[in-house]
């Protein structure tokens, strides 16, 4: 989900902490694809938010 809405998704971690593990992973030399789900109850420029 978009960097706004996250907290209303997800309470056992921040924003920062996933992009932060992302970054881990990346430095450990494995190739890493992310992507999203929408549909759990954000406005649509929450949406437009997690592709920019």
């Amino acid at each position: 989900t978009s960097p706004e809405f996250y907290g209303k998704i997800i309470t056992t971690r921040t924003y920062q902490d996933r992009l932060d593990t992302i970054g881990h992973v990346r430095e450990a030399g494995i190739n890493v694809c992310c992507g999203g789900i929408v549909g759990m109850g954000e406005a649509r420029e929450a949406r437009a938010g997690l592709i920019a």
